[in-house]
């Protein structure tokens, strides 16, 4: 059993992706679907849960309690000293998009969901490409099918940027997907990843 480490030298070049997700509004909001799906994003910190299913764009979900985060496809603790925020995003694919940060800097964004498709040996590097120009909002297309590996059913990238590091994971034959960029490898970095990579592994 092998869990995936952050690696000090990553693809050699740096990408042109950066982790800076768009700081979600800090105003209160709150979903209409129903009270099950009620959250609040205030000063940064979100509360509650949101739920969204589409039929060709993907699905996802979040659980904000305190620090306890639940994504569609794993679960994690960030760092006490930090704030969460999340938000789904609906417009070219539904991800769910968490970004842990201090109020001015973000540490760690994650994005997950399950994609619209099944991710296969053919298609991943190509479905890797779309989520990290998505989710990034980058123009380059970095991923190979060279610098994909697999293990234990999960396929894995790690990719430099042009402020820190991603890793995106897949569990191979089905949609469930992790986008984690990360600008430092402390407040718990690796204890997301290692979250994220256990609920893939077959």
């Amino acid at each position: 059993m092998k869990t995936i480490k952050i690696m000090k030298a990553v693809c050699a070049a740096a990408m042109a992706g950066c982790i800076a997700f768009a700081m979600i509004g800090c105003s209160a909001s709150s979903t209409s679907e129903s009270k099950a799906n009620a959250y609040s994003t205030v000063d940064g910190v979100t509360t509650g849960s949101n739920e969204v299913k589409t039929d060709d764009k993907g699905s996802a979900s979040f659980k904000i309690d305190g620090n306890h985060v639940e994504m569609t496809n794993f679960a994690f603790d960030a760092d006490s000293s930090l704030k969460v925020q999340a938000e789904i995003e609906e417009e070219d694919m539904v991800y769910t998009q968490v970004s842990v940060h201090d109020g001015e800097k973000v540490i760690q964004n994650i994005a997950d969901g399950k994609y619209h498709e099944a991710f296969t040996k053919d298609n991943v590097a190509k479905e890797f490409n779309t989520i990290y120009q998505t989710v990034l909002d980058a123009d380059d297309a970095p991923v190979s099918d060279e610098n994909v590996t697999e293990d234990e059913g999960v396929y894995v990238v790690q990719m430099g940027l042009s402020d820190g590091d991603a890793i995106l994971l897949a569990k191979a034959d089905s949609q469930e997907f992790v986008l984690i960029a990360f600008t430092t490898t402390e407040y718990g970095t690796q204890d997301i990843i290692d979250a994220a990579f256990d609920s893939l592994k077959n």
